[in-house]
């Protein structure tokens, strides 16, 4: 049975170390004000932040940030969750953002102007969540508007300039992707990635081409991998959580046809889904 996710809003000052960062969360979009050079990674891509930037993070999307130099990186970063979002919002003032279009570049980078403002904003929210307002939720979510609309009218005259990085880095994020689909903690979460095209489409690249590098640096296809933490998911659910019917657990996995759920499993263990529930995994 599924619970009702609570809505989740957090702000605060960016203190990375050491250098490698990575912007991925299982089940939170972020926003983080970048001060500190160093280079950002997606999908295929990497591009050089050599200024002030601002960088929009999706749970379906891997981001990582590596500093130049060994300090701190400094900065702000605001995370909040899927439920912070209205329906309404998602469809209408923040369809266009950059955190829930995929295609639009995920960065800004900012004036000296436009960062004086954006400080501005990250810290009366801070302020802001730190209040006891009752209605300091909806206060947040019209700062979140605020900054959208300040990033929406940032006519930015120069091209970024996009690398292009090596197969590594795309399986990296395949593969960190395909881990925020099954949080540990979080046994009712339902996928929304199951096949190598979706994955693909996310990460901005061909299917072909994810399944050749995938293949080419972890020597198992993609199909495979994601079967493979399928099967050890489904296997410790029915094993472990009772209370999960084997339809529920079905659905979670993406299976709408509990017969075809069974069937997989079938397939990839030996044994239907029916004789893993009276087993137990420790």
């Amino acid at each position: 049975m599924n619970t009702i996710e609570e809505p989740h809003f957090s702000v605060g000052m960016n203190e990375f170390h050491p250098r490698r960062v990575s912007f991925s969360h299982r089940s939170f979009y972020t926003i983080a004000l970048l001060l500190e050079e160093g280079r950002l990674y997606y999908a295929d891509k990497w591009v050089e932040i050599d200024r002030p930037a601002l960088v929009f993070a999706s749970p379906l999307m891997p981001y990582a940030w590596e500093a130049v130099s060994n300090e701190r990186g400094t900065g702000f970063h605001c995370l909040f969750n899927e439920a912070f979002l209205r329906p309404e919002e998602k469809s209408d003032t923040l369809a266009d953002a950059p955190f829930l279009n995929l295609k639009r570049e995920p960065l800004v980078f900012l004036t000296y102007e436009n960062l004086q403002l954006f400080k501005i904003v990250f810290q009366r929210m801070y302020e802001e969540a730190c209040s006891e307002y009752s209605h300091k939720m909806d206060m947040l979510r019209s700062y979140l508007h605020l900054l959208v609309h300040e990033v929406n009218k940032i006519q930015t005259t120069e091209q970024i300039e996009v690398h292009q990085s090596a197969a590594q880095r795309i399986v990296e994020l395949f593969l960190n992707m395909l881990d925020s689909q099954f949080p540990i903690d979080a046994p009712t979460h339902s996928i929304m990635l199951s096949t190598p095209a979706q994955y693909a489409d996310k990460l901005a690249v061909h299917v072909n081409h994810l399944n050749r590098v995938v293949r080419q640096v972890t020597g198992k296809t993609t199909s495979d991998i994601i079967a493979s933490r399928m099967v050890s998911r489904a296997v410790s659910l029915l094993a472990n959580h009772p209370e999960q019917s084997i339809a529920e657990i079905a659905l979670s996995l993406g299976f709408e046809e509990p017969a075809s759920f069974s069937k997989f499993i079938k397939k990839h263990t030996g044994f239907s889904p029916s004789e893993h529930r009276k087993r137990k995994i420790v």
